[in-house]
């Protein structure tokens, strides 16, 4: 019998030097993160941290992504989906959701913009 579970790092606050804006490259933002891994496990892998997903080793590669500037949030997303994929072969389902605390929109109040994405196995690096 097989079981999926979910894997969640939530809430994960990164200070970042992403944007469109060179400004925004110069004096940093906070992001925030959230990050879903779903994966397939036999009853017995359940036990044991070679056979589950290792949140402590993903949240390290995440964070190499997120400090490597990018114009965009859906480029850092990309990016940490490819790499995370890449070094966790287990991984069915990887949503990531990025969000930018108070976004640079002229004349308004935005706690913050977001974008996620959703990378199931198969899908084109």
């Amino acid at each position: 019998m097989k079981l999926k579970g979910t894997v969640s790092l939530e809430g994960i606050e990164f200070f970042a030097w992403h944007g469109l804006y060179d400004f925004e490259r110069e004096t940093g933002n906070t992001f925030i993160v959230d990050l879903f891994i779903t994966t397939s496990y036999l009853p017995d892998e359940l036990y044991s941290l070679e056979t589950t997903v290792d949140y402590e080793k993903v949240f390290a590669v995440l964070n190499e992504v997120m400090q490597q500037p990018e114009s965009l949030l859906e480029t850092v997303a990309h990016k940490a989906c490819i790499v995370i994929t890449s070094q966790f072969n287990n991984i069915e389902i990887l949503k990531i959701k990025i969000r930018k605390k108070n976004p640079p929109i002229k004349n308004a109040n935005i706690a913050h913009s977001a974008f996620e994405l959703v990378w199931e196995t198969g899908s084109i690096k």
